[in-house]
């Protein structure tokens, strides 16, 4: 702390002093060495004196400093004092003031070998601000309490180290404004006592920034009957290794305000039953605070109320938080709970407890976390509790449920996500694997949504620092480089998205220390051919001693050796049809067994598909869309022709044809595949055709134009495709630019909530395509009008609706580039997800001959017809080139106003509404997309977000599969499936929820 300038003077003036040695009348006395600088000193002073560094000075007799007087010692002076000595500032100054280089040292003054008596110590007492105490860069070393303030104001003990006090290292009594700041307090019984009682006040005193190791408390406040305590501060400590970190006591009828515990890092106290704070006083303000490997982290006694607990981690204690009989109108909010191997929070009083909008994560199976042992209920709500399942929730929880002497704890509403406003959770999972004798360290990624990095600490870890840190982003796994041991001690912080600094931890900003655990290793996941005979699976490792050791699968595979840790591994039949095994090393040691997995992937041979033979214009890049490739390592395309690709090595590169390519009409192309199992190879020919331009206008009744979209369908001898699609200006015009000779269908759409009702047709003035002029393009073509009428009869509003889906064709069907893209309006979101997207359907009456409504298939393959009146409709589609099969009659009635599950699909050369398919859906079928699908299904079911559900797979022959399934997660209502471990073929699916159970189907297609 600063010293006022008075003081400062007073110092300099008697530095400068002429007066070097001095003779004390009364009790001081004084005795010369003149072979070792000795002095021996005593008594009272009764003037200003000064201590210097070329003198050892020996207290003999007790050394008082009264009132109005000075002692001042220079730094690199030692004073040794004898046993049953001390030294008594009595209203007087001691400026004991060292520097960085030169302390000044206390010392016991032992004559003999073996000696473990310890003196008295420093006492200060009466201290106020025209007589001061300021003591920096001291050593005091084996005293019974080793400074004691006492009924003073104004005492500074800056930088100081304190070590080996029977009693205390320093003792507070009765005093304010003293400054405890960067000091060293360990190896003491206990490390600073701040005491109050007998009407005493003790206030605004601050320990700040100093480091704590004592074996009791290191940290005892003491308030008895009638002390005031007020405005004192705790922050920026680090306090370790005591029976208790904080003891605070409080013996009743005292006035207590404006304390506050903050920004300390509270760490491996207690021992097995003692605590890293312990909170019997109240109005405490504890935040900011990291409190890790604590026996219990904190408990609030009965005298412990009306406290907060604020925005503290609390991090692998045994037990973290246990609010005791009689604590009453405690706040506990925005903190973060992590790993705590007990309880988290043990609540043995309800009364004013308010427990809100804290972290509950990475909790550890099987426990009670959060234990009501009161009989009362008590509301926990707005926490989050590392999972959004209410079921999941609950057995965390112990109260009513589990035993009916206890109260309920109602912990609804309960957050979803994470709280980003609390103290951000340290990584979970950190372990430290020798991986080709390099030190890997990874773990399970943070669940924040501002994570911004994570920091990787090593080297020289001592009293929670370590002496070199790397950023490494938002990496989960890092391979440490240097001369890193896997035994060296190895940490993992996570930090969110304000800018770093030393502060950071302690703000909330970054993470405690998570410590890597060392690891057994069975290796990474690995891809083998498929029908290799054997592995040997040779990059296991175990970097700790350990009992004996034994490989699984759960596949049906073979190890030549399961307790040898370099085994060979024979796939079995159901590896190889389920494409792989999960690989597990299991590892015995005396407490645990510790498991380490990877994937086995059984590969095929690559599989090349350059795509279907196609024709594009001249002056026009080919997108090679439809190529796909699966089970390689690398791709190259190479040209027959003059072009280039614009990048070779893509499964679907752009390729510019040459002026050779274009003069010849053609151009083969190569699809190259490389894997370790093999090669192959696929072409595709580019037909380069010449290009006309076809315009025209949209018109409706009474001469009116109209912007819509116009689609062109080119009819060849085998399939009608949509090939062009363009929007019209504001004045109806359109125009396609490059149009390769052929034939040709035009469709124009308007929009379908045009107010005019109007409806798609074609050129010319036709609503289905087989009726629609077929218009020859062997040059440009100019006005080609089409005129859009207008639905038959307009319906009023009802309450029925109809409503279905497109199920996608094969792509050899549709031209996927083009209806998987917004149509009549700019949208950014993905087409085709759930069915095939732009379809036509019309509505229309009973007798088929009235046309009531037209809408096109949403971005899920979805149509809707909304506000129907009750009656019976016929549902049919339109798309050139395919014959429309309608719908049975469909009748709403108000008994069965909505009807939806309406399939509509491509058969051969028809499209129309699958027979009896709202009655399936109505029956309990689900919706599957993709369908065929490789590697992940999407299931479109009704289940709620919290809802709890099962998932059962079987095969075609009723053999239950469900153990090949990957992961699966309900996403509002939408159940994705891994699935790439099942071989190609048709599936039966349900989920169960409760007592409902639907059913799906679907099929793996051939990989």
């Amino acid at each position: 702390m600063p010293i006022n300038l008075s003081i400062a003077l007073k110092i300099i003036k008697l530095l400068n002093s002429s007066i070097s040695h001095f003779i004390l009348a009364s009790l001081f006395i004084v005795s010369i060495s003149t072979k070792a600088q000795v002095v021996n000193v005593g008594g009272v002073i009764e003037n200003d004196r000064i201590f210097y560094e070329d003198t050892t000075y020996v207290v003999v007799q007790n050394l008082i400093i009264p009132k109005n007087k000075s002692l001042t010692i220079r730094p690199g002076t030692v004073v040794k004092i004898n046993f049953g000595r001390n030294i008594i500032v009595d209203n007087g100054s001691l400026y004991a003031i060292g520097d960085q280089v030169d302390s000044v040292y206390f010392l016991s003054n032992y004559t003999e070998p073996g000696q473990i008596w310890k003196w008295n110590g420093l006492q200060i007492k009466n201290s106020d601000y025209e007589n001061p105490s300021i003591l920096q860069y001291l050593k005091v070393v084996n005293a019974e309490t080793a400074i004691m303030i006492e009924n003073s104001i104004n005492v500074q003990v800056e930088n100081t180290s304190i070590t080996g006090s029977q009693n205390v290292g320093i003792n507070i009594t009765n005093s304010s404004f003293c400054y405890i700041v960067n000091c060293t307090i360990k190896n003491n019984y206990n490390g600073i006592e701040i005491y109050t009682g007998d009407g005493g006040l003790t206030a605004n005193n601050i320990v700040t920034n100093s480091f704590l190791k004592n074996e009791n408390h290191n940290i005892n406040i003491f308030v008895e009957q009638n002390g005031k305590y007020v405005n004192n501060q705790l922050n920026n400590n680090k306090i370790s290794q005591g029976n208790n970190g904080i003891w605070i006591d409080n013996g009743g009828n005292t006035i207590n305000y404006g304390n506050s515990i903050t920004k300390n890092i509270i760490i491996n106290n207690g021992g097995d039953i003692g605590f890293g704070l312990f909170l019997a006083h109240d109005s405490i303000i504890v935040s900011n605070n990291i409190f890790w490997n604590n026996n219990t982290a904190i408990y609030t006694a009965e005298r412990g109320r009306y406290c907060g607990i604020l925005n503290n981690s609390f991090y692998k204690n045994r037990w973290a938080l246990a609010v005791g009989s009689g604590s009453v109108g405690n706040n506990i909010l925005n903190n973060t709970f992590s790993e705590n191997i007990q309880e988290t929070i043990s609540i043995k009083e309800t009364s004013g407890l308010n427990i809100e909008t804290n972290n509950l994560v990475n909790n550890s199976g099987g426990n009670y976390i959060v234990i009501n042992n009161t009989p009362n209920n008590i509301a926990i709500p707005g926490n989050y509790w590392g999972t959004d399942l209410e079921s999941k929730i609950s057995k965390l929880i112990y109260d009513r449920n589990d035993n009916p002497d206890v109260g309920d704890v109602v912990f609804k509403p309960y957050l979803d996500s994470i709280n980003n406003r609390n103290p951000i959770s340290p990584p979970y999972k950190v372990i430290k694997q020798l991986v080709d004798n390099i030190v890997r360290v990874s773990w399970v990624p943070n669940l924040e949504t501002d994570l911004n990095n994570y920091y990787l600490y090593y080297g020289n870890y001592k009293d929670y620092e370590f002496a070199s840190y790397e950023d490494i982003g938002k990496d989960t796994s890092v391979s440490v480089s240097g001369d890193i041991s896997i035994y060296d001690i190895i940490a993992v912080t996570s930090h969110d998205t304000t800018i770093y600094n030393h502060t950071s931890q302690l703000n909330g900003n970054e993470s405690p220390y998570a410590f890597a655990s060392l690891y057994p290793f069975a290796g990474d996941d690995t891809l083998v051919c498929k029908y290799v005979n054997s592995i040997h699976f040779d990059r296991g490792s175990i970097p700790f001693d350990y009992e004996s050791l034994f490989w699984t699968t759960n596949g049906d595979g073979k190890f030549d050796s399961y307790e040898y840790i370099f085994p060979i591994y024979t796939p079995g039949e159901e590896d190889i049809d389920a494409g792989g095994a999960l690989i597990t090393l299991n590892v015995i040691t005396v407490t645990d067994t510790i498991s380490d997995s990877f994937m086995l992937r059984m590969a095929d041979e690559p599989i090349a598909f350059a795509g279907n033979d196609t024709i594009v214009v001249a002056d026009t890049s080919v997108y090679l869309i439809e190529a796909h490739a699966s089970n390689f390592s690398e791709i190259k395309w190479d040209t027959q022709g003059d072009g280039y690709f614009v990048n070779e090595t893509l499964i679907n590169p752009i390729y510019i044809p040459g002026n050779t390519d274009i003069a010849a009409g053609f151009v083969i192309l190569e699809m190259n595949v490389y894997s370790d199992c093999g090669a192959t190879m696929d072409s595709i020919m580019i037909q380069i055709e010449p290009y006309y331009s076809v315009e025209g206008r949209l018109w409706t009744s009474n001469n009116a134009i109209y912007k819509g979209t116009v689609v062109a369908y080119r009819k060849d001898n085998s399939s009608t495709r949509a090939l062009l699609i363009e929007t019209s200006e504001d004045d109806g015009g359109y125009r396609f630019p490059k149009v390769m000779r052929g034939g040709y269908y035009v469709y124009a759409l308007p929009d379908t909530n045009n107010d005019e009702n109007l409806v798609p047709g074609y050129y010319a003035h036709k609503r289905h395509w087989e009726y629609a002029h077929l218009i020859n393009v062997d040059a440009n073509v100019y006005d080609l009008d089409i005129f859009l009428s207008a639905v038959d009869y307009v319906l009023p509003d009802g309450k029925a609706t109809i409503s279905g889906n497109m199920v996608m064709p094969e792509k050899s069907n549709v031209n996927g580039e083009l209806y998987c893209q917004p149509w009549l309006t700019g949208s950014n979101m993905e087409y085709c997800i759930g069915g095939l997207s732009n379809l036509t359907v019309f509505l229309f009456d009973q007798t088929h001959s009235k046309l009531l409504n037209y809408t096109l298939t949403d971005e899920l393959g979805n149509f809707y017809f909304n506000d129907l009146p009750y009656g019976k409709y016929i549902i049919d589609a339109e798309k050139a080139g395919y014959f429309p099969i309608s719908s049975p009659i469909i009748t709403t009635s108000p008994n069965n106003p909505n009807i939806s599950g309406v399939k509509i699909e491509i058969t051969n050369n028809n499209i129309g509404v699958v027979p009896n398919s709202f009655n399936n859906q109505l029956a309990g079928s689900l919706d599957v997309y993709p369908n065929p699908a490789s590697n992940i299904i999407k299931v479109i079911s009704f289940l709620k977000p919290d809802d709890d559900y099962l998932i059962r797979i079987f095969n075609y022959n009723g053999v239950e599969m469900t153990n090949k399934l990957g992961n699966y997660y309900n996403q509002n209502g939408v159940v994705s499936i891994q699935v790439e471990l099942l071989p190609s073929g048709l599936y039966f699916g349900n989920i169960k929820s409760g007592s409902f159970i639907n059913s799906f189907s679907f099929v793996i297609r051939e990989r």
